[in-house]
């Protein structure tokens, strides 16, 4: 249930009447619960009791959206506070279908974005979440560094501390942390990353345009976007072939892709459980 405070706050921030305010429970809410807000225009609305987790979001869609050749992430309208909880107001985009043209202008945008946001250092303005899991992004100049120790290492630590990780295991995840400056490459600079851009992360409009959406922004080897791409059963080749004909991946991304995705095993091996251990050690035991 939505506070009434919070419906009223909401709909001042976007020049609605709160009386003439619908909301219709959507799906989205994984993390936050999730709204389509009708009133004279229509809207997305998410709400969550951490306002930063909200802040982050938008900081991310905002990101993104300055760069002119990126995808297309929905407007951010507003972050408001009411009650005991905050809304974060955004465009609300009507899914349409997934043709083989809209995919490949998706990863082509998603190249023209690693290619045009840059940065000289790796990270991001602030720290975000990736789920419910704080994401470090203090500035680094080395990105070997910066994947080590704000990515994987904490996630280490994590797992270790809920007692996922133990003995042998916890072990063979320490010395891969320690292999992984020889094991990754450093590049020219630092893409613009969504950072979690699994299958539920994008969708085409009805107009064809392909969006982004729930980043977890930094700036990092573009590598490890397109890495996630293929977790968890992977995007339409089309996609990929837009990606590849704007910008083409550097050799050795095949030997380097199951490297960022331990990042996301382990988030998941935090968030979900053991049921992702042995894919995190299977992945530790081919590189350390």
């Amino acid at each position: 249930m939505v506070a009434n405070e919070l419906i009223s706050a909401a709909a001042e921030a976007v020049s609605e009447e709160a009386r003439d305010v619908k909301l219709t429970p959507v799906s989205g809410g994984d993390i936050c619960a999730a709204y389509r807000f009708d009133g004279k225009n229509r809207y997305f609305m998410k709400v969550h009791h951490c306002r930063k987790l909200l802040e982050a979001e938008a900081a991310g869609l905002q990101a993104i959206a300055s760069v002119p050749s990126a995808p297309r992430v929905p407007e951010v309208f507003a972050l408001v506070d009411g009650g005991d909880a905050s809304a974060l107001m955004l465009e609300y985009i009507h899914p349409g279908r997934k043709q083989s043209e809209s995919l490949r202008n998706l990863g082509r945008a998603l190249a023209c974005m690693h290619r045009e946001g840059r940065s000289r250092k790796f990270g991001f303005h602030q720290d975000n979440l990736i789920g419910k899991t704080p994401q470090i992004n203090t500035w680094c100049d080395s990105w070997a560094e910066f994947f080590t120790r704000f990515r994987i290492a904490p996630l280490v630590s994590r797992a270790q501390s809920q007692g996922l990780l133990k003995g042998g295991d916890l072990q063979l995840l320490e010395k891969l942390c320690l292999r992984l400056p020889d094991l990754l490459v450093e590049p020219a600079w630092g893409s613009l990353l969504h950072g979690d851009l699994w299958g539920g992360n994008y969708l085409i409009s009805t107009d064809g345009e392909g969006v982004l959406i729930d980043p977890a922004v930094s700036y990092g080897h573009r590598e490890a976007d397109v890495a996630m791409t293929e977790l968890f059963g992977g995007f339409p080749q089309e996609f990929y072939h837009g990606y590849h004909s704007e910008f083409p991946l550097e050799d050795g991304y095949g030997q380097r892709k199951e490297i960022y995705n331990l990042y996301h095993l382990l988030n998941h091996l935090c968030m979900f459980g053991g049921g992702y251990l042995s894919s995190v050690t299977s992945i530790a035991r081919r590189y350390a």
